[in-house]
C-alpha cells in the first residue's frame, strides 16, 4: 500500500469499468484512498492507480461510498476518536484523487461507522458514540460533494451501538 504496512479497516467502492477505490488506513493509522486496476482477463490486481494520503494523524472504522461518477464520500474514525466525514473527487481512470470538503461530524466519539447513500443527496450515517451508545445522523452534501452539512442525529441505543451495518 504506502510502505507503512498492512491496509486496515477497509472499505471499497467502484469507480467505473475495471478501477475500484480502497479507503484504507495503515499500521501506523495513516488514513489513505488508494486506486487499482484489476485485470479483467485474469482478475490480478497490480500496483496502485494512485495513493492519496488524505489523513496524518489517526484514521480508523472506514465507510466509503460513491456518489455520483466521480464523487466519493468517506466517513471515518479520526484524531481523537472523533467522526469525520469526507468527500473526494476521482477521475474515472483513478489516477487523479482531490479531497473537496471536510466536516467533524462528533467531537467525542465515532466507531463502528456505516454509511449509505438515501437519495441523490442524503447520506446516513449508524455509529458507536460515546460511552458505545448507537446513534444515526443524516448529512446532506450535493453532487458535487463541495459541501457537507450535518441535519439531524438521533441517539437510538443507550447501551450499546457497535458493529453497524445499514442497508
Amino acid at each position: 500500500q504506502d510502505g507503512g504496512g498492512r491496509g486496515l479497516y477497509n472499505s471499497i467502492v467502484h469507480v467505473t469499468g475495471n478501477t475500484y477505490a480502497i479507503a484504507s488506513s495503515s499500521n501506523y493509522s495513516d488514513g489513505y484512498i488508494i486506486t487499482y486496476s484489476v485485470n479483467t482477463t485474469n482478475g490480478n490486481v497490480g500496483n496502485p492507480d494512485k495513493i492519496h494520503h488524505h489523513e496524518y494523524s489517526y484514521s480508523s472504522d472506514n465507510s466509503f461510498v460513491k456518489a455520483d461518477s466521480d464523487t466519493y464520500v468517506l466517513a471515518y474514525r479520526g484524531k481523537d476518536q472523533d467522526g469525520f466525514i469526507k468527500t473526494f473527487s476521482i477521475s474515472s481512470d483513478g489516477n487523479t484523487i482531490a479531497e473537496v470538503a471536510k466536516l467533524e461530524f462528533d467531537t467525542n466519539d465515532a466507531d463502528h461507522i456505516s454509511l449509505v447513500q438515501a437519495d441523490s443527496n442524503t447520506y446516513i450515517l449508524a455509529y458507536a458514540g460515546v460511552d458505545f451508545d448507537g446513534y444515526i445522523s443524516t448529512f446532506t452534501i450535493p453532487s458535487d460533494g463541495s459541501s457537507i452539512t450535518k441535519v439531524a442525529t438521533l441517539e437510538h441505543d443507550t447501551q450499546k451501538g457497535e458493529f453497524n451495518s445499514l442497508i
